[in-house]
């Protein structure tokens, strides 16, 4: 018994666990990493200014600020401290602040952090710190609150919120510091309502379309999360007259409402795909789905180890690399707590929280969303290859387009990330706890993160600064 409490203990103490580390290492990281080092951070900067309906350019308002530019996959180049660290040059922006547009919420923690600087012409170095620890706190608390409502696996959700890659973007001016949390939250909240909570009301799926339609803005391919939903039990739905006993004694009646609903909005989601370039590329893809599967698929196979490495290494512009064996120790550490579904009490140990059905149901939303994610960045590798006027391609010249093309460039390890959740939480073995009745969690942990972030701070500051 006495086990269990203490296994129970720690279970319960992972959120504030997780506040405290994650604040702490993202203070670190936001000032090992210098600013512009994060991949397109400039352009997040001025992409924040614009949707603040502020015509600013950063890097010329703050004349170039720190010289941080000129280390940018130069790997022997090092940050010029003393004018890094000028604190004689105050942050003065020009413009004036307007109402912001909706899209301000990709950067709003940096926003007000910048915006509360800018007003105390707080020198520059300062008031990017500033920004970088809004995001931080951002970060720290929703990630923190989606583990406090996490019914299974918050082991392993606490270290895929800490890849080596969300310590690196949680502390900077990417909108992943924002993305991320809020996709955790939302596979969070699907687990709660699916295990934890006993109705499913209507303030839940207000929660959840809220959730969806942030993750819409933030970066449209995550919408597919939404899928997620189909994993609640029906059973527990209660909407004033729309319940389980309804649903099941009209379900016929409702069958046919949706189908019509449905060859309603069919026409016109194809109509709006047809009027965007992303939108044609996925219609092209759907109308030529073997060459467009061999092109991803021989994406995947050119750049599968390149992923897995940007997950745990490449810092900055892919120009900081890790050891191989960082990597390994990384991915090794996420299978074996993945494989020990640890939870709260002895009964919970050989418990399997999926059926098989819906294990598949949620790899075939991964798959499907890796796919959506590596299309995404079709138009970018039309750009580079010299297709500049990309919206006027039709679908018939995108399918062409997709056998003459070899490789889908600029997808990047980190865009993976919100997936990883659902290949890892359904893992599940009755074997491996039982034999590892002796395993001490928390032991394990607490090594995998000192390994993790000690090697990463060296190779931080060897990179940056020493």
């Amino acid at each position: 018994m006495k086990k269990i409490e203490l296994a129970s203990e720690r279970y319960d103490k992972l959120p504030v666990i997780f506040l405290s580390l994650s604040l702490l290492i993202g203070i670190i990281f936001s000032i090992l990493f210098p600013l512009y080092q994060v991949p397109d951070e400039l352009t997040h900067i001025n992409m924040m200014y614009s949707e603040l309906n502020m015509d600013v350019d950063f890097y010329k308002e703050t004349n170039g600020f720190g010289d941080t530019a000129r280390i940018i996959s130069k790997y022997n180049e090092k940050v010029d401290i003393t004018n890094y660290f000028d604190f004689d040059k105050k942050l003065l922006i020009e413009d004036n602040y307007a109402i912001p547009k909706i899209t301000i919420v990709k950067h709003f923690p940096q926003a007000i952090g910048m915006i509360f600087s800018e007003i105390l012409h707080l020198p520059i170095i300062v008031s990017i710190t500033i920004g970088e620890l809004c995001a931080v706190i951002f970060y720290s608390l929703v990630c923190s609150r989606a583990l406090k409502i996490m019914p299974i696996k918050k082991e392993i959700m606490m270290m895929i919120m800490l890849l080596p890659i969300c310590i690196q973007q949680m502390a900077s001016f990417s909108y992943d510091a924002i993305l991320l949390p809020i996709c955790f939250y939302f596979i969070a909240y699907i687990l709660y309502l699916k295990f934890t909570k006993e109705v499913i009301n209507l303030k839940d799926l207000l929660v959840i379309f809220i959730l969806l339609i942030l993750i819409a803005i933030l970066k449209i391919p995550y919408i597919l999360l939404g899928l997620l939903i189909f994993i609640l039990p029906i059973k527990k739905i209660s909407i004033y007259k729309l319940n389980y006993s309804f649903i099941n004694k009209h379900k016929i009646k409702m069958i046919i409402i949706f189908s019509i609903i449905l060859l309603f909005i069919l026409p016109i989601g194809i109509k709006l795909l047809n009027n965007i370039s992303y939108g044609r590329i996925l219609l092209a893809a759907i109308m030529s789905p073997v060459n467009s599967l061999k092109l991803i698929l021989n994406t995947i196979n050119t750049y599968k180890f390149g992923y897995l490495k940007q997950l745990t290494g490449e810092f900055g512009w892919f120009d900081t690399p890790t050891s191989i064996w960082y990597t390994v120790y990384i991915l090794m550490s996420l299978l074996i707590i993945s494989f020990a579904n640890f939870k709260k009490d002895e009964k919970e140990v050989i418990k399997i929280s999926f059926t098989k059905k819906e294990t598949i149901y949620l790899y075939i939303i991964g798959i499907i969303m890796v796919i959506l994610i590596i299309l995404s960045m079709f138009e970018w590798t039309l750009y580079i290859k010299g297709y500049t006027n990309t919206n006027n391609l039709s679908i018939n010249q995108l399918k062409d387009l997709f056998t003459s093309i070899s490789l889908i460039e600029g997808v990047q390890g980190r865009y993976f990330i919100p997936i990883i959740p659902l290949f890892l939480i359904p893992i599940y073995s009755e074997k491996f706890p039982i034999k590892l009745k002796q395993f001490n969690i928390s032991l394990f942990l607490v090594f995998y993160y000192l390994v993790l972030i000690i090697y990463m701070i060296i190779i931080v500051l060897y990179r940056y600064w020493i």
